[in-house]
């Protein structure tokens, strides 16, 4: 029994159950493309406005203007930012809640797919039988079994051959053809996956942050103008 015929084998029975969810991977995959977009276009909105917001306060504190009107400037120029942007990062936060119910998805299909069968005696016996096939297997073959495993879906394959690979010392002269199926693989890699839905979550915390500092910085002048106020109170007392 060669390499192929023992992924066929495995695949017949547990991943033959795993056919209409490689149909929802594709799907996913397009929906996370689609999401991870939006996402980061709405943060580059945000952090836009928040940049102009910035350069704005930055002029008006060259201005030769008291405490008061400089502060009410600020908070006009605050107010007026985060409100053009309140309902982009509104947006911003429903992708990134959305995203969990992708990422429950994807870890049950990768707990599924990352396995030969449910049972732990009968996965370890796969595992142990591929990796002999594979160990006996020419390196110029292996790029061919990693093309034919990921069209059957087969991610368990496509990992044990992974780790095949990097193990030969003659793998460079067939690197570019391994890396290049490795590549196509990428694009509906799980962990890819979940690494973009990570991304479309880090986003809104990245914009929240850039909103904070927006905030901090128009109260900093409140701030300056107590402290100034004390200190002169201060040094106008008697001694």
């Amino acid at each position: 029994m060669d390499v192929n015929e023992s992924c066929a084998g495995k695949r017949n029975g547990y991943h033959s159950r795993t056919n209409d969810h490689r149909k929802e991977l594709s799907a996913l995959h397009l929906k996370i493309l689609q999401t991870e977009q939006d996402q980061n276009a709405d943060a580059a909105r945000i952090d836009d406005c928040v940049t102009g917001a910035e350069k704005a306060i930055i002029r008006l504190e060259k201005r030769q203007l008291g405490f008061e009107e400089l502060h009410k400037s600020i908070v006009s120029i605050r107010d007026t930012a985060v409100l053009s942007i309140r309902d982009v990062r509104k947006n911003m936060q429903q992708r990134a809640g959305k995203t969990v119910q992708m990422q429950n998805w994807l870890r049950a299909y990768l707990r599924k797919c990352s396995r030969f069968a449910e049972d732990d005696e009968e996965d370890a016996h796969f595992r142990a039988r591929l990796l002999e096939l594979l160990a006996r297997a020419e390196t110029s073959a292996l790029p061919d079994h990693l093309r034919e495993a990921s069209e059957a879906g087969d991610m368990a394959g496509v990992e044990l051959i992974r780790f095949e690979f990097g193990t030969r010392e003659d793998r460079h002269a067939f690197m570019a053809s391994f890396e290049a199926i490795t590549g196509q693989i990428r694009h509906h890699d799980p962990v890819e996956m979940h690494q973009r839905l990570a991304n479309i979550c880090k986003a809104i915390k990245n914009a929240d942050a850039r909103i904070a500092d927006l905030i901090a910085r128009s109260q900093l002048v409140r701030t300056v103008e107590i402290t100034e106020s004390i200190a002169q109170a201060g040094s106008a007392s008697p001694q």
